[in-house]
C-alpha cells in the first residue's frame, strides 16, 4: 500500500485532479495518507537558522510575520524535496548524480575518475547516507526541478482573448515616455551663496537684451558634471538627477526660449528646451510577447501553489516554538 502511495503516477493523477476538478475529494484522500508518511518537523535549531540567515543578508531580525513567512518557505521546500525523491528526479538530473557521486566517493577516498565510474553504485550510497538532504548546492538543485514540474502543470499558451483583456485593463502602457533634449547655464548655489538668484537673474537678463546665445552664455556660468548639453531625457530621468521641481519646470517650457531660473538640487540654471518627444501609446503588437510571458508565470504560480497546498494535507507538520 505505502508503495502505491508513494509512487509517481498516483500524484500526477492527484494534482491532475485538484487542478483541474477541485480540491474537496482529493484533499480529503490526501489527508487520509497523512498519518503513513514521516511528519515535517521544522526544529527550534532550523527556525533559529532562519533568522541568523534573515539577519546576515538584512542587517536586521525578522519581525514575527517575517519569521513566520521565512518558516513556511521552509515548509515548501521540505515538500519539494520529498516530492523531488518520491518522483526519482534524483536518479534522472545529471547534475545531482554526478554531484552525489563525487560527494560518496570523497567520503570512500576515491578519486574524481573512480567515483564516476561507479556512478550508480555511488549515487545508491549517497541516498542511502541522506547526502541529497546535507548537500544545499543537490538540495537547491532538487527543489527547483520540482517546482517547475509542479508549475508546468498549468502551462498553457495564452489565447488572443486573455491577451486582449490584460492589455485593455492595463490602459494601454505606455512604451515610450515624453522626452526633451535640453542645454542649460548652470549656477552653483556652493560657489555663489547669496548672490546666487541675483547673479542668475542678471546673467537672463544680458541674454534677452544682448541677443546673446546660449551656447554663448554657458562660460559664464559655472562647470556641471553633467554637461550643459543634455541628450532627451524624460521626466523621471531629469528628476533623477536635478530634482521634481526642475523636472516639472522643464517639461512646462516652450521650447526655444531661455527660461526664468528654474531650482534643481545644486543650484539655478537658464534652461533652453531644443526638442520635444512626444511619448508613444504602447499596442498590443509591441506587448504581446510580454503579456503572453506574464500570465504564464502566473498560472505557473498558481499551479505551484496549489500543488503545494495539496501536499500539505500528505503531511503532520510541526513547527517547534512556532513564531507568534
Amino acid at each position: 500500500m505505502r508503495r502505491v502511495l508513494s509512487s509517481p503516477a498516483l500524484h500526477f493523477l492527484i494534482l491532475g485532479a485538484l487542478l483541474v476538478a477541485g480540491d474537496r475529494l482529493v484533499l480529503g484522500d490526501a489527508r487520509a495518507t497523512a498519518s503513513e508518511r514521516p511528519a515535517i518537523e521544522i526544529e527550534r535549531v532550523r527556525i533559529e537558522a532562519l533568522r541568523a540567515g534573515w539577519l546576515a543578508r538584512n542587517g536586521e531580525s525578522p519581525d514575527p510575520d517575517m519569521l513566520r513567512a521565512l518558516v513556511e518557505a521552509e515548509i515548501d521546500d521540505e515538500l519539494l524535496l520529498r516530492e523531488a525523491r518520491t518522483r526519482g528526479l534524483e536518479a534522472r538530473d545529471p547534475v545531482v548524480r554526478a554531484r552525489l557521486a563525487r560527494n560518496v566517493g570523497f567520503l570512500r577516498g576515491e578519486d574524481e575518475r573512480e567515483a564516476r565510474a561507479g556512478d550508480a553504485r555511488s549515487v545508491d550510497d549517497a541516498l542511502a547516507l541522506g547526502l541529497e538532504r546535507s548537500d544545499l548546492v543537490v538540495r537547491r538543485r532538487l527543489i527547483e526541478r520540482m517546482r517547475a514540474e509542479l508549475g508546468a502543470s498549468a502551462h498553457a499558451t495564452p489565447s488572443e482573448a486573455e491577451l486582449e483583456a490584460r492589455f485593455a485593463r492595463e490602459g494601454g502602457r505606455v512604451a515610450r515616455q515624453a522626452r526633451v533634449r535640453l542645454s542649460h547655464v548652470f549656477l552653483s548655489r556652493d560657489r555663489r551663496g547669496a548672490a546666487l538668484e541675483a547673479d542668475a537673474r542678471q546673467l537672463r537678463a544680458r541674454l534677452e537684451a544682448d541677443g546673446l546665445a546660449l551656447d554663448a552664455a554657458i562660460p559664464r556660468g559655472d562647470a556641471f558634471l553633467l554637461g550643459h548639453a543634455l541628450p532627451a531625457r524624460t521626466q523621471a530621468e531629469l528628476e533623477r538627477d536635478f530634482g521634481a521641481v526642475f523636472a516639472r519646470a522643464v517639461f512646462a517650457l516652450e521650447p526655444g526660449r531661455v527660461s526664468e531660473p528654474i531650482a534643481s538640487s545644486y543650484g539655478l540654471h537658464l534652461v533652453v528646451v531644443h526638442e520635444r518627444f512626444a511619448g508613444a501609446q504602447s499596442t498590443l503588437t509591441a506587448e504581446r510577447a510580454r503579456i503572453a510571458a506574464e500570465l504564464t508565470r502566473e498560472r505557473e504560480a498558481a499551479a505551484l501553489r496549489f500543488a503545494l497546498d495539496a501536499l500539505r494535507a500528505c503531511y503532520e507538520i510541526r513547527v517547534q516554538d512556532a513564531p507568534s
